[in-house]
């Protein structure tokens, strides 16, 4: 049996975690060209691009602790925009599913915070997710999925203390803005 280092753990629990949070399967991906625009990160952070996925990086001396923001696209089938707004797809549904990836990952996974956005330009969800690897240690991760019709985006603010990973997810948000494009 091969031992798995603690990054690529971590690599697969979020995987795991990204696509059970988005339910179906796929049709379209990603914001249209042009929906999303923003002023992040700050200054001494660093950028990395690969494909329609982006990453924004901020290690020392710039932040005393590493931090990451992710932007990635994800795929619907169908309304999901509308689907959430009819409250088809709900916060408790959202928390059920969570529960069967705790029960899963042997409470590897947590989830909780669940709270339903719903704006004029998108909708989607948030929640505050800890991972913990088996020594223990975690990593909390604020996530918002940001869905418009049948496309979407999530953004993803991990940090080793859950404060800094909703700080910056809420900075995130404050620099960026989204808008409908036809």
């Amino acid at each position: 049996m091969q031992v798995m280092s603690a990054g690529s753990s971590w690599q697969k629990i979020v995987l795991v975690l990204f696509a059970g949070l988005m339910l179906a399967a796929c049709q379209t991906s990603g914001l249209k060209s042009g929906a999303l625009k923003t002023d992040f990160p700050p200054a001494g952070w660093k950028t990395q691009r690969s494909g329609n996925d982006t990453a924004y990086f901020c290690t020392r001396p710039t932040c005393s602790t590493p931090q990451f923001v992710g932007i990635s696209p994800t795929r619907q089938r169908g309304n999901v925009e509308e689907a959430i707004k009819r409250n088809i797809i709900s916060t408790a549904l959202v928390d059920e599913l969570f529960n069967v990836v705790k029960v899963a990952s042997r409470k590897q996974i947590n989830a909780s915070s669940t709270r339903k956005i719903t704006t004029p330009t998108y909708s989607g969800f948030e929640h505050l997710v800890t991972l913990r690897d088996r020594n223990g240690k975690k990593l909390y991760l604020a996530v918002r999925n940001v869905i418009q019709r049948d496309r979407g985006i999530v953004v993803t603010s991990a940090a080793t203390s859950p404060g800094i990973a909703k700080r910056n997810l809420a900075r995130f948000f404050a620099q960026t803005t989204i808008q409908r494009v036809q």
